[in-house]
């Protein structure tokens, strides 16, 4: 059996500064969202690296998967949970887990940390 690892690769072009996957709610990187966990991955046996490598267009991998792939399934959770739909089967005028404009936009924190437990999970 592999051992676990969260292996993220942060490919971009030459000159940027920060990825452009930030928790719309923290304003946190992925990257930093990584170095965040590290210690609790580390600790469960979980092997963790973060690199950057040079390339033409920006793309995060996370154990080779794209993690914009994983996000998006998990936004998909996320959207069905807090629709207008949901409210409506709970007969309720204002859903407990209300919208949130900002998250209609990008990604939490939560869903970046969920994303990438998922990849070492290997749900991806």
């Amino acid at each position: 059996m592999e051992a676990a690892r969260l292996d993220l690769v942060w490919r971009h072009p030459p000159g940027a500064a920060q990825s452009r996957l930030v928790a719309v709610d923290t304003g946190r990187t992925v990257q930093e969202v990584v170095e965040e966990i590290r210690p609790t991955l580390e600790a469960a046996g979980v092997g963790v690296t973060v690199r950057e490598e040079a390339a033409d267009r920006e793309e995060v991998t996370v154990n080779g998967a794209p993690l914009e792939e994983i996000l998006v399934r998990v936004k998909e959770g996320h959207d069905y949970c807090h629709a207008r739909s949901r409210r409506e089967e709970m007969e309720a005028r204002r859903h407990p887990l209300d919208e949130d404009e900002r998250i209609a936009a990008g990604y939490t924190e939560f869903m970046l940390r969920k994303g990438l437990l998922l990849a070492v999970e290997g749900e991806d």
